[in-house]
């Protein structure tokens, strides 16, 4: 495994090559450094132990691992050892290679062609720091020979703390189902309406929303940090996933998952195919995410960067 270093004066990230995930990326302020993603342990991790993985060719399982598209049907089989559905497709677990390089921006590849699979396609992801924070462009670019449905995502860990805040406006939400597939389509509960900065609720959490601007503040207010994620509008969805529960009934998460999807988990075997997007050989899917940090005055904590 190789793990590249992007640095500019405001910001540090780590790269890895394998799974072309984010090890750590660090905001460097007032002479401290202040985490913005959950640090990697070591090196020599799993992309679900990083700070944050891609969603290419899809995000989430595939239901029953079977879907139709026009008059095929295709198989998969599970591809980690503690789930029995197919999940994210292979670039997160696959080994990408350098496209370009500089001391702030970072363009990895990676092709899937293996003979006989469903998806084939070359992922593309852009990393890139700036003086105000860091971007992740995400392509898909469909090499296979038929017409497929693809999406995109970002999963991205970010570190939970009792006194953790939360802002961002939606307008539906999936519950979960067998297999931690969405099942119902409901109104926003209470304590999962972040139309108002709160609090991430003290129990498991593992939801997909729907009707997404785009735009999310977390608020650590023991870092005096906040950070505003925008996500370019093909990210019209997100998962939110904080596991507390795991591994004993009592635990309490130190991490939650913010994920910007271009789709829902389970949309390959929706009629319409939800929020996937049709590319037919050669057509290619692409969008961006941004980060960007801001240290707070005590009286800043409740500012709203959305008005």
């Amino acid at each position: 495994m190789s793990i590249i270093i992007l640095k500019t004066a405001q910001f540090e990230a780590h790269i890895a090559t394998e799974g072309g995930t984010v090890h750590d990326l660090w905001w460097i302020e007032l002479e401290k450094r202040v985490p913005l993603l959950r640090e990697a342990k070591n090196m020599a991790v799993a992309p679900v132990e990083t700070g944050g993985f891609p969603l290419i060719p899809f995000g989430n399982r595939i239901p029953q691992n079977h879907f139709s598209f026009e008059e095929y049907d295709y198989q998969f089989q599970p591809n980690t050892d503690d789930d029995p559905l197919y999940i994210h497709g292979e670039s997160w677990q696959g080994i990408w290679q350098v496209a370009e390089i500089s001391d702030h921006r970072l363009v990895l590849r990676f092709t899937y062609n293996k003979a006989g699979a469903a998806f084939i396609y070359e992922a593309e992801q852009v990393f890139s720091l700036d003086e105000t924070g860091f971007s992740l462009t995400m392509r898909v670019t469909n090499k296979g020979d038929r017409a497929m449905p693809f999406g995109l995502g970002w999963h991205p860990y970010f570190h939970l703390s009792e006194q953790t805040q939360l802002q961002l406006n939606a307008h539906k939400m999936w519950t979960q189902g067998a297999g931690f597939l969405p099942e119902s389509r409901i109104d926003l509960p209470d304590d999962l309406n972040f139309s108002t900065l709160k609090q991430l609720p003290d129990h498991w959490v593992n939801n997909g929303f729907e009707g997404w601007d785009g735009k999310a503040r977390i608020v650590w207010p023991e870092q005096n940090t906040a950070l505003t994620i925008s996500a370019d509008p093909l990210f019209d969805r997100f998962f939110l996933y904080a596991p507390h529960g795991v591994p004993e009934p009592q635990s309490r998460s130190d991490y939650f998952c913010l994920e910007p999807m271009s789709h829902m988990a389970g949309d390959h075997c929706r009629s319409d195919y939800g929020g996937l997007k049709i590319l037919q050989p050669s057509e290619s899917l692409s969008g961006t995410i941004r980060l960007q940090p801001e240290y707070l005055q005590t009286s800043g904590l409740e500012h709203s960067s959305f008005n």
